[in-house]
């Protein structure tokens, strides 16, 4: 049977990024990171445009259980991308790249 890319855009998927012993859990739309999304992300990052940065993110990033100092889940927005720094955030892209790449795609490359 057919699937239509719209069915695949909005299948999301689970995965768990670990941290100095802690686990972060995201929800993700693995079908919506494409090319464009990561170049709208790079774009936003070199002009420091915190609510673009957050935008490209969140078209990927369904939820995620990155507490603020209160307990509560951080928003995904400008205000958050100001504070985070960017090794957290590569490191979270790259989990989140590793983790929706096909297996026989990472073992092709190896």
């Amino acid at each position: 049977m057919p699937v239509s890319l719209s069915d695949l855009r909005n299948d999301s998927r689970k995965i768990r990024i670990f941290f100095s012993g802690d686990d972060l859990n995201i929800e993700v739309f693995p079908h919506r990171l494409t090319n464009d999304v990561l170049d709208q992300f790079r774009d936003a990052s070199e002009d420091r445009d915190y609510d673009a940065m957050a935008r490209a993110f969140g078209q990927v990033v369904v939820s995620w259980d990155l507490l603020g100092d209160d307990g509560e889940p951080l928003p995904i927005n400008g205000d958050t991308f100001r504070v985070i720094s960017t090794s957290i955030i590569n490191h979270i892209w790259n989990e989140i790249a590793e983790a929706v790449t096909p297996k026989s795609r990472r073992q092709n490359k190896r």
